[in-house]
């Protein structure tokens, strides 16, 4: 708490006090301590700075910066250009709802979210919230929402707002539905209006299970004599290279 003391070889009321950040100061106030007026007033500054402690202590996150103090901003100069256009968009909707969630759980500062809280956006944001304005949403939306908070999070580190990132590895996976054949045979006659190259790598995407972008191959990782595709960089990574048998259906296609 607080208070007021004399200083040897000084004049002047010294006051100590509990600084924002947690470390006891001490200063001058400037005021006689011969003078009872001046007594006075260094009196009310101490009841300040006590109102100041006590503000302190009912909310221990007041000196970290809100997250709606720096979000937008930050996400403005980052992502706020021609060439990223479309991902300022997409973030501009994923902060409309981690925002959303943030004010009805009371989580202001980053340094209040913990590793729970993913758990905890994944059923609100699926559940939806009417009184919030958030529509039900499905599994993989929200861990698309719940990964762009943990960006936040990442961001936050830095700047001293947050001492971890606890939601770097939430350990909730995403929900992957197999394509029903009506979807396949609409796509296919979707295809049929697009260069022929498109047809082949979705083609190869079905009957080898990898994503679209990893059918942009070599012709060397193509072996027709053994019938295989080798995927070099499933994902990006050499590390989860594999090889598979190649189906009969595709042999026509890679001939062409």
């Amino acid at each position: 708490m607080a208070s007021k003391y004399p200083r040897t070889n000084s004049p002047f009321w010294w006051i100590k006090y509990k600084a924002q950040e947690g470390e006891y100061r001490c200063v001058s106030s400037g005021l006689r301590r011969d003078n009872v007026k001046e007594t006075r007033t260094a009196d009310k500054m101490v009841e300040k700075y006590q109102r100041e402690e006590q503000k302190s202590a009912e909310d221990p996150f007041r000196n970290d910066s809100a997250f709606t103090d720096w979000v937008p901003g930050y996400l403005e100069a980052n992502y706020n250009t021609p060439e990223t256009a479309k991902t300022f968009e997409a973030y501009g909707w994923r902060w409309h709802s981690v925002a959303k969630f943030l004010k009805a759980t009371k989580l202001t500062y980053p340094r209040q979210i913990t590793y729970g809280h993913a758990w905890k956006y994944l059923e609100w944001r699926k559940a939806g919230s009417s009184k919030d304005g958030i529509k039900a949403g499905s599994h993989n939306t929200a861990i698309h929402e719940i990964k762009f908070l943990s960006m936040l999070m990442t961001q936050a580190v830095p700047h001293g707002y947050a001492d971890g990132n606890p939601l770097l590895h939430p350990g909730i996976q995403k929900h992957k539905r197999a394509m029903t054949d009506e979807e396949i045979t609409r796509i296919r006659t979707e295809l049929l209006r697009w260069p022929e190259w498109m047809q082949t790598c979705f083609e190869i995407a079905i009957y080898t299970g990898c994503r679209v972008s990893d059918t942009n191959m070599p012709l060397r990782d193509i072996d027709l004599e053994a019938k295989t595709i080798t995927l070099e960089k499933p994902k990006g990574r050499a590390e989860r290279a594999f090889t598979v048998r190649m189906r009969e259906e595709l042999v026509p296609l890679l001939l062409g």
